[in-house]
């Protein structure tokens, strides 16, 4: 299967980060005076793309803006969430969630774009967050470091609990019975590659257990693959899918050694590969319009949409 690109939606000047698609936003035009906030696409990609109520897509970007869209894909709302990139773009509950390159992590009434809640802590750049019925709120930083908003008496609490050494960190679902996983690696020592094995990680103490993998395999990073898998990219510059549960680990083929793919399964169970200006479908491997891809979902109607470091959302027919 290859993925014939049919267009692209300028959101930037340049530098899209990520992509989110919620279909439980409510729409409201921006109306800000002066605001030229449904702009005209390009005719053929007009045509390629089917009208479906009720969908909002939310674009993050480098200068701090987060961008809604409408099904039609014009553009309903825009407003400055951070002082640096947008690096998490979220809803939780009826809210958005942004996290960015000072440190913070906000939450935002819809449609009235309004911060509701605005959580300090880290130093750096925030790069992932997770939220916990009961654990709370959890962000990674820049620095390889975790941090914590515990809940008190249902309120977050302001002042974090900050958990050290925290080189990567993610979350698996409920494993056998026993509830959410977390899994990460250890930062070990100041250089790059100072990381110590992969091991389940207990958020409520901040320590990590035992090594998974008897040869004391690490990664750079981790991310979702399924409900019983994790996507690694190990410290020997090649992906790898984690089974934590059964501590099994396969390679997963990639052409380039200075980042792993980025992962987006479709509804149909397809899996689709993209990154360092690669696509890859159904085992079929072409080349991406452009070498930065950040982030994608999966539209209506056979459509796919990767944000890109053009600062366009690019429009692809799966």
């Amino acid at each position: 299967m290859a993925l014939a690109a049919v267009g692209a939606v300028r959101v930037f000047e340049k530098w899209a980060l990520g992509l989110y698609l919620s279909p439980n936003l409510s729409l409201r035009p921006n109306r800000s005076p002066g605001l030229n906030s449904v702009p005209a696409l390009d005719p053929a990609l007009d045509r390629a793309l089917d009208r479906v109520p009720g969908e909002a897509l939310l674009v993050g970007g480098m200068n701090g803006e987060v961008v809604a869209f409408d099904a039609e894909l014009r553009e309903i709302q825009r407003f400055q969430a951070h002082e640096g990139a947008v690096n998490v773009l979220q809803s939780y509950g009826e809210q958005i969630w942004t996290g960015g390159g000072d440190g913070c992590l906000r939450a935002w009434s819809w449609p009235e774009v309004e911060e509701v809640v605005c959580l300090r802590g880290p130093k750096k750049p925030i790069v992932a967050s997770w939220h916990d019925a009961r654990l709370g709120v959890l962000a990674q930083s820049h620095e390889r470091a975790l941090y914590r908003w515990p809940l008190q008496d249902g309120e977050l609490a302001q002042e974090p609990r900050r958990i050290g050494n925290v080189a990567c960190l993610e979350r698996l679902g409920p494993t056998q019975g026993q509830g959410d996983g977390w899994f990460g690696a250890p930062k070990t020592g100041p250089k790059a590659g100072d990381i110590g094995p992969i091991a389940a990680f207990d958020p409520d103490t901040g320590r990590f257990g035992a090594p998974l993998f008897e040869d004391g395999f690490a990664a750079w990073s981790l991310a979702p693959w399924d409900a019983a898998h994790l996507l690694a990219f190990g410290l020997d510059r090649q992906p790898w899918i984690l089974d934590p549960v059964a501590r099994q680990r396969s390679p997963l083929p990639w052409h380039s050694q200075s980042g792993g793919p980025r992962s987006l399964v479709l509804s149909d169970g397809r899996r689709i590969l993209y990154g360092e200006r690669k696509l890859v479908a159904d085992g079929t491997v072409q080349d991406a319009p452009i070498k930065g891809l950040y982030g994608a979902v999966e539209w209506p109607e056979g459509r796919i949409l990767i944000a890109g470091a053009d600062g366009q959302v690019w429009v692809f027919d799966a």
